[in-house]
């Protein structure tokens, strides 16, 4: 128990951090935009692909493992899209309701590698960027279908499309696995390039956590 509480506590400091840097003005806060543009084309990437390409995932059952997570996908979805009358009942309009369906739906796949990290080894850590391959790209086309449903802005099933083949993390993700399942050979000054990348991911993921927080 002793070491789940260690492990959240670099977690939550770095949270932490990042909402005094913010609330502080000891970094101006239309620096977040540039800093968190940085992390999502560099730092997160570079981190899952170091992860997948290093992990022995030879004993991983990914079939039974990406089946279940994409089921748990879609039953969360599924009785958030059922409750929304109790929602609409209650008098949450919709604005509010689409964040509350983001909330209960989506994950951060960062706070759990931080945690991963410390109480288990690296293999540990590509179970969870492998789960967050899976879930990313089906979350991204049921969220936004949802929103244009609900905002009523149209958004085709090309556009969705388009918008998830623009996300790094997918291609990170996909990148990894090729490279780990077909063992190919990567000149070591890239890899250690993509070490020492991979390096601030999950700092940066923290403390932009905690830079986003409005307590308020």
């Amino acid at each position: 128990m002793f070491l789940v509480f260690e492990s959240l506590v670099p977690v939550f400091g770095l949270i932490a951090l990042g909402l005094y840097l913010r609330k502080s003005g000891f970094v101006p806060e239309e620096q977040w935009k540039g800093f968190e543009t940085l992390s999502f084309w560099f730092f997160y990437p570079g981190l899952i692909f170091h992860i997948l390409v290093n992990a022995d995932l030879n004993n991983t059952p990914l079939s039974e493992m990406t089946g279940t997570l994409l089921l748990v996908v879609l039953i969360a979805c599924a009785i958030m899209a059922l409750a929304y009358p109790v929602f609409k009942h209650l008098g949450v309009e919709i604005p509010a309701y689409t964040s509350v369906y983001q909330c209960v739906v989506r994950w951060n796949g960062f706070i759990v590698l931080a945690i991963v990290s410390k109480l288990y080894e690296n293999d540990a850590m590509a179970l969870v960027a492998i789960a967050m391959a899976v879930m990313i790209p089906v979350l991204n086309v049921i969220v936004v279908a949802m929103l244009s449903i609900c905002v009523g802005k149209q958004t085709s099933a090309l556009g969705i499309l388009r918008q998830i083949a623009k996300n790094p993390l997918i291609w990170a993700s996909v990148l990894g696995l090729l490279v780990n399942r077909f063992s190919i050979g990567i000149w070591d000054p890239i890899l250690t390039f993509i070490e020492i990348l991979s390096r601030g991911g999950l700092a940066a993921s923290l403390m932009l956590i905690g830079s986003d927080l409005r307590l308020r």
